[in-house]
């Protein structure tokens, strides 16, 4: 009788088990329904000139990706997905009802784009997505992307670090997140919204099948980016204009007379630029940017980020035009 009621039991909690694990999750459920009026599929025709030869173009080629919309009428995408661009359509994922669009504003600096369907009512009964606040390592987000029916995939990954690192057009380095995702490849994934909480975080434009990692463009660059473009002169984001050396060295520290724990060296000044206006020479040691100190490799402590390259500051939260006090 013992046996029989023990395997009762056992029965029960196996199903019960597989209740559980059947059951979608209630995050992946509201983050689907949220996230379904607000995505669009993006394709773009490209032609890129000839390099050597300009009055040439290559063939045409095609890129698909998911845009995400945002306030304003506006689709968010990254600016790889649609430059040299001669064809942009969007797409209803649901209904496959399409529309032209045009770039309203696209800057290689920040790899982010900006379009308008050629119908405004094509957005009717559409919801844009607001944006996240600032996020720390070890943070969820979702990665979102289409199946050939409109149904939204869900990929949930982490958040391994945030720096200040390279974008693809090398003209400088902005605020990057690295997220953990095991993601599929699926077709039209050339750019993807990651959100949290139904809220957008950031843009994909980089995906590393083999370490699992996904590049990310952050809200504070999109928020810049979107900033600068509501102004009267677009202007994209600043730039120091300086090259430097952190001064790790003690030899080095002992050689320049510099007893302070922190500090960088200026290796080399950009002519014309931010910080030779403002007076700073090669050979010179920057302690302090807007008041707050430096460590030796040119870090300092963000309030958002914590400890992270002083280019973010620079870049990214000052605009072109904005004084930094306490360079020093």
């Amino acid at each position: 009788m013992k046996s029989i009621h023990l395997l009762r039991a056992v029965w029960l909690a196996l199903i019960l088990l597989l209740a559980i694990q059947s059951a979608p999750a209630e995050d992946d459920t509201s983050t689907s329904a949220s996230a379904s009026k607000s995505l669009l599929r993006v394709n773009s025709t490209n032609q890129v000139y000839e390099f050597f030869q300009p009055w040439i173009k290559k063939p045409p080629f095609s890129r698909r990706g998911i845009g995400a919309l945002i306030d304003g009428d506006r689709i968010l995408v990254t600016a790889e997905l649609v430059a040299n661009s001669t064809f942009i359509e969007l797409e209803k994922p649901a209904t496959a009802e399409k529309s032209t669009a045009t770039v309203e504003r696209v800057d290689y600096d920040c790899n982010l784009a900006v379009l308008r369907p050629a119908d405004p009512a094509f957005l009717a009964g559409m919801q844009p997505l607001a944006l996240n606040g600032p996020l720390k390592v070890g943070d969820e987000a979702t990665i979102l992307q289409l199946e050939p029916n409109g149904d939204i995939a869900q990929t949930l990954g982490r958040i391994t670090s945030i720096s200040v690192a390279g974008y693809p057009s090398e003209s400088g380095a902005l605020l990057l997140f690295k997220l953990g995702a095991p993601l599929q490849q699926r077709d039209g994934s050339f750019t993807l919204p990651a959100v949290r909480d139904g809220r957008l975080i950031g843009m994909v434009m980089r995906y590393d099948a083999r370490n699992q990692s996904a590049d990310i463009v952050p809200t504070a660059v999109i928020r810049h980016f979107l900033a600068e473009l509501d102004s009267p002169a677009y202007q994209g984001f600043a730039r120091l204009g300086v090259a430097f050396a952190p001064l790790r060295d003690p030899q080095l520290r002992r050689y320049i007379g510099l007893k302070e724990p922190g500090g960088i060296y200026v290796a080399d000044i950009t002519p014309r630029g931010s910080a030779d206006t403002a007076g700073i020479k090669k050979g010179d040691v920057i302690l302090a940017v807007d008041g707050l100190p430096l460590d030796q490799d040119g870090n300092y402590e963000d309030p958002d980020y914590g400890r992270i390259l002083f280019s973010h500051l620079t870049n990214t939260i000052k605009h072109p035009g904005d004084v930094l006090p306490g360079l020093l």
